[in-house]
């Protein structure tokens, strides 16, 4: 039965195979790469408050990330990092509610200053 190994590179020491680490050897290809899923999504925290674009998230990742691939398999670590920054700024991207007496106030305050 074919085993499905998965490796993780260090995007710190990109192309240094003295970095790379094994994760483990996988039945299936979806363990493999839920175990693939799990490594990159570790990068991000939990509850990332401050609203960085999906650029600078994958930016961050793609320089201190870790990437993990699968021996002889097909996991994109980078188009899956990318798709998770998507979602991670689209998430972050927090509406401002305008007050508009309030707006309207601070527009005239500063009239009056002047």
């Amino acid at each position: 039965m074919q085993k499905y190994i998965v490796w993780v590179d260090d995007n710190y020491h990109f192309m240094d195979k003295e970095y790379r680490s094994k994760a483990g050897e996988y039945d299936t290809e979806e363990e493999a790469i839920a175990k693939c899923r799990e490594i990159v999504e570790s990068f991000f925290p939990a509850s990332n408050e401050s609203c960085k674009t999906a650029e600078e998230l994958f930016s961050g990742w793609s320089m201190f990330g870790e990437d993990p691939f699968i021996e002889n398999g097909g996991f994109s670590a980078s188009g899956y990092a990318k798709e998770l920054c998507e979602k991670l700024s689209a998430k972050n991207a927090k509406p401002q509610k305008i007050n508009a007496v309030e707006y309207v106030k601070n527009i005239w305050k500063k009239i009056c200053q002047h």
